[in-house]
């Protein structure tokens, strides 16, 4: 409710958000709290202890099926680095709210970017633009310039993308590459590995 008066973004009811609205309110609450009453009606309060065991498994797994799940595979494998603009605490405040923070070795928050922001960062965060990727959905602010300071450069295009931000795909750039979802990045990376 205090989001209706402190935010100031109109929420956007597009279908990802109505799906994962309907997923949390139906499937996560109302259907957890059915089973729970129908394990304590059946006398299986012992199992229902045992459940929570399997929470964290059971979401990492419905994560990777239904959505793609690929930020706890790449955490795992790549120093990942989050490169976001803005207000310092705005964007410090998004980061914490997402819980996306925790995938992340780094999180940088920068007043723009371009090729010298990409370079610097990477260089602080790794050997350099060379062996680096960026993977966005802004082709202006993401992509362009992560390509132009010499890294790879991953689009994932969104339709949901503010008017200043567009700008013509890269496509003779050899360190260009397009993915429809996140789902394929492994897939690209492996193949850029070749």
């Amino acid at each position: 409710p205090l989001a209706f008066f402190l935010d100031a973004r109109p929420v956007q009811w597009v279908p990802p958000f109505l799906f994962a609205l309907g997923w949390s309110v139906i499937v996560l609450s109302v259907g957890a709290i059915t089973l729970l009453y129908w394990l304590l009606r059946h006398g299986a309060a012992a199992n229902v202890a045992r459940l929570f065991y399997l929470v964290p498994p059971v979401t990492a797994l419905q994560a990777w099926i239904l959505f793609g799940e690929t930020l706890d595979a790449l955490a795992g494998q790549y120093r990942l680095v989050l490169i976001t603009k803005g207000d310092l605490f705005d964007q410090e405040r998004k980061v914490a709210q997402s819980g996306l923070g925790d995938y992340f070795n780094a999180v940088e928050i920068v007043s723009e970017k371009s090729p010298a922001t990409y370079s610097r960062v990477f260089a602080l965060h790794g050997p350099g633009p060379e062996q680096a990727m960026m993977v966005g959905n802004s082709m202006k602010s993401d992509i362009v310039p992560a390509i132009e300071s010499g890294s790879w450069g991953v689009h994932v295009p969104h339709r949901l993308v503010w008017e200043l931000d567009h700008a013509e795909a890269p496509h003779e750039a050899p360190r260009y590459r397009s993915i429809k979802h996140l789902g394929e990045l492994q897939k690209t990376i492996d193949e850029i590995n070749q």
